[in-house]
């Protein structure tokens, strides 16, 4: 995903233009999805996979023109250098006053630390997807699903409510890793044990509270003492 929206980035217009008779904006770029593919050696599938997580976090629009497609970098002036910074750099590289260590580190710094910035954050929002992808993936698995809510004698909502913590522990765990076939069998093992740990702590309170409630309504009282009179 980092690659292609690296690409995009490369590719899209720094300035308004004409293109095959469609006018494109800064930050645009008419192309096909054999193109795309041809470009940077993704296949169809993850050409599509990358744009639609790219869509969803807000970083491109994706608009079909026939059998072209119209792609807009929604903060594509954000990637860019200031327009003074590129005038002071150009015009100190042709003033001769820069050495090449410092053209590198005034030049390319600033980029550098942007791209790694714009990198960790579609790579934790890659990440995010990857769960939520597996997640919805197991919830279309029926039997399972079916399954583990006659085992473990639970609605819908509640299984889902479990699932989430399932994911949420994971991802603290950075078990980034786990196959789905793999997430299936732990969630199930994991689910079956949290509620067993459940069942256990209810049974605890429940036991102390009646032991509790009988010391004290049942509390050992003075036995009555009767006295019978004699009349003689």
């Amino acid at each position: 995903m980092v690659q292609l929206f690296i690409y995009f980035l490369l590719k899209a217009n720094y300035e308004p233009k004409q293109f095959q008779g469609i006018s494109l904006g800064v930050g645009q770029l008419l192309t096909t999805n054999p193109q795309i593919q041809k470009d940077t050696g993704l296949t169809e599938q993850q050409v599509r996979t990358c744009v639609k997580r790219l869509i969803s976090t807000d970083e491109i629009t994706y608009q079909t023109t026939g059998k072209k497609v119209l792609i807009t970098i929604c903060k594509y002036d954000s990637y860019q250098l200031p327009e003074n910074k590129i005038n002071g750099i150009s015009n100190e590289i042709n003033n001769g006053s820069l050495t090449d260590e410092q053209r590198v580190a005034n030049g390319l710094s600033t980029d550098i630390q942007r791209s790694k910035e714009i990198n960790n954050n579609i790579l934790l929002t890659h990440e995010r997807d990857r769960f939520d992808d597996r997640k919805d993936n197991l919830l279309n698995r029926a039997f399972w699903v079916e399954n583990n809510l006659r085992v473990h004698k639970l609605e819908l909502s509640e299984f889902k409510e479990w699932l989430d913590k399932f994911f949420d522990m994971l991802r603290c765990g950075g078990k980034t890793d786990i196959e789905e076939d793999e997430a299936a069998m732990y969630a199930s093992n994991w689910i079956r044990d949290q509620l067993s740990k459940q069942n256990k702590q209810q049974k605890h309170n429940g036991t102390n509270k009646r032991t509790t409630g009988s010391s004290q309504s049942g509390s050992v009282q003075p036995e009555e003492i009767r006295v019978r009179t004699i009349s003689l």
